[in-house]
């Protein structure tokens, strides 16, 4: 069958499709995130993915935080970070 992703429905895909280890339709919902990593959106993609358990989207995720810190560093997500989550890096 065919798999519309769009942004309004691809966590709900992707957490149907871990669920039921449709191990393609979640990795073409993690190739749709991936190709749509902002600023200001980064960091709620690097969570999900790692509530998820995508330890390598979650480095692609850091990597791309590591790259643009400055422009990460003013968005929304960012400033309502709990400051546990700012002060001292995490390990993965």
């Amino acid at each position: 069958g065919k798999v519309t992703i769009s942004t309004r429905n691809v966590q709900n895909l992707m957490i149907g499709a871990s669920f039921l280890q449709m191990m393609s339709v979640r990795d073409a919902c993690l190739e749709f995130l991936m190709k749509r990593f902002t600023p200001c959106n980064i960091l709620g993609i690097r969570k999900f993915v790692d509530d998820l358990g995508c330890k390598a989207r979650y480095k692609q995720c850091d990597d791309y935080v590591n790259r643009y810190f400055t422009l990460v560093s003013l968005s929304d997500e960012f400033l309502s970070l709990p400051f546990d989550q700012v002060s001292s890096p995490r390990e993965h």
